[in-house]
């Protein structure tokens, strides 16, 4: 009898083992697939920082060509607004893009030349640029280079006469700066541009005319959804 209950108990841990290890198999599943970031789609964003700009200013005689006098003005401001953009990624890590931006400033300064004086003021400015970076994983270094446009306003005064001018100003503008995919939708970034938006010429009164070339240094931070 002893045999029997002893025969009959190993039969069954056998089964009990068998139907364990069957659960195991059961139950047992693959790791679901993680696919790779993708820089490829549209976004748009929000952005803010500074901007210092450098204004060469220049009184000069008509009649004789001598220089009557010059300053560079030194407007800087605090600065917002948005942008938004598309990207290509290929070959798994390079990627190009086109982007347009616009932002609102208040940026200005003034100076004395000798017996005159000149203002510079800044309203807004924007800008359309290409983009290039190489991607690792989810940090983006690019390079850009772009069409710049800003609303810029020169007042210049001496004794009781003053002539004032705003006009939309358009330049060339080159940066570089890094994105960081947080999440597959949102999109950190820090940048630094350089924009020049030329010069230009005009006559104060019949005797004299100033001219004012304009450029400005940027750095700015960013937060953008990816769509």
């Amino acid at each position: 009898m002893k045999m029997k209950y002893m025969i009959a108990a190993s039969i069954a841990a056998l089964i009990a083992s068998g139907a364990a290890k069957a659960a195991d198999i059961v139950h047992y599943q693959e790791p679901e697939f993680q696919p790779a970031f993708s820089w490829t789609g549209l976004y748009a964003g929000g952005t803010i920082g500074g901007t210092w700009g450098n204004a060469k200013t220049r009184f000069k005689s008509k009649e004789t060509g001598e220089v009557l006098g010059k300053k560079k003005i030194k407007p800087k401001a605090f600065q917002g607004g948005f942008y938004a953009g598309y990207n290509f990624e290929f070959m798994d890590a390079i990627l190009a893009g086109l982007e347009t931006d616009f932002l609102f400033t208040g940026g200005g300064d003034d100076g004395h030349l000798g017996d005159y004086r000149i203002s510079v003021r800044q309203k807004w400015n924007g800008a359309t640029r290409l983009r290039a970076g190489y991607a690792f994983g989810r940090f983006l270094p690019y390079a850009a280079i772009g069409v710049s446009y800003a609303d810029i306003k020169t007042r210049a005064s001496k004794d009781d006469t003053s002539k004032s001018k705003s006009q939309t100003r358009v330049g060339w503008n080159v940066g570089a700066g890094v994105d960081y995919a947080m999440t597959d939708h949102i999109v950190l970034r820090g940048e630094y541009r350089f924009t020049d938006f030329g010069k230009d010429t005009q006559t104060f009164n019949t005797a004299d005319r100033y001219r004012v070339k304009y450029y400005q240094n940027d750095v700015r931070f960013g937060v953008a959804y990816k769509f």
